[in-house]
């Protein structure tokens, strides 16, 4: 079962009726989408309620434009979010999604109401950001970049209906992170987890380390086998991490 749960309809989803004391709230990558955890629900029924945060642009909000900027993706996701937290939660965020997780995290905190934990998964720190790093949007340059992360049957790229599809939202959200400028402020004091896999081309098991930095709680540092999407593969290993806290 999939519910639509925010007020305006569009940014909360929900795949599995209420029934847990706990909730993880999953924000996707560069181009995902809320979809990307719906086997994630199952697999914590009873021990974590889960909602996916859907970006526009995808999906059944293909007919929106993109955020273009992370303060605009943030400040409505966070908007969507805040009547939603009426139980302990945690927030996971997967490469361009631990970013916005973050940014969305502190925007809770300056209100009271930050999340108990962050889970950031192949994804680099805040101040790691360099737009030298991130790549062009012309088509070929993102199909090169979805090769090179894994994620993908790489037939499909082939596939100009799918490409049709997938290639704007992650035009969209290449740009937006192109354009984000870390602002410094007050540290988090929510437990931050970093994950990553020994693979990954864009995120070194250091770089993941560094979120250490970005608060004055419990922190911890997990590497998996595999590449920027082990998380497909290693769903068991992953899940397992997000069921245990790190000590404060």
């Amino acid at each position: 079962m999939e519910r639509i749960v925010d007020e305006d309809g569009t940014w909360v989803r929900r795949y599995t009726a209420p029934s847990g004391a706990k909730q993880v709230v999953c924000f996707p990558h560069a181009g995902g989408a809320a979809g990307f955890y719906r086997p994630w629900a199952m697999a914590l029924k009873g021990e974590y309620d889960l909602l996916a945060v859907q970006y526009p642009g995808r999906q059944d909000r293909i007919g929106e434009p993109c955020a273009t900027t992370m303060d605009e993706m943030v400040r409505r996701a966070t908007a969507a979010l805040l009547p939603e937290l009426d139980r302990p939660t945690v927030f996971f965020g997967h490469s361009m999604g631990g970013l916005v997780a973050f940014e969305v995290a502190r925007r809770l905190a300056a209100v009271g109401r930050q999340p108990e934990a962050l889970f950031v998964s192949c994804s680099r720190a805040p101040g790691d950001r360099d737009p030298a790093d991130l790549i062009d949007t012309d088509d070929e340059s993102l199909r090169t970049e979805v090769r090179r992360l894994g994620g993908m049957d790489p037939r499909l790229l082939d596939d100009p209906a799918l490409m049709e599809m997938l290639l704007p939202p992650l035009r969209g959200d290449f740009a937006l992170l192109r354009s984000y400028d870390f602002q410094p402020g007050p540290e988090l004091s929510c437990d931050i987890v970093s994950l990553v896999g020994t693979e990954d081309p864009l995120v070194s098991p250091g770089l993941a380390r560094r979120w250490g930095r970005y608060t004055s709680g419990g922190f911890q540092a997990h590497e998996l086998p595999g590449d920027h999407f082990y998380l497909v593969e290693r769903q068991a290993e992953v899940l397992a991490v997000l069921r245990r806290r790190p000590a404060s």
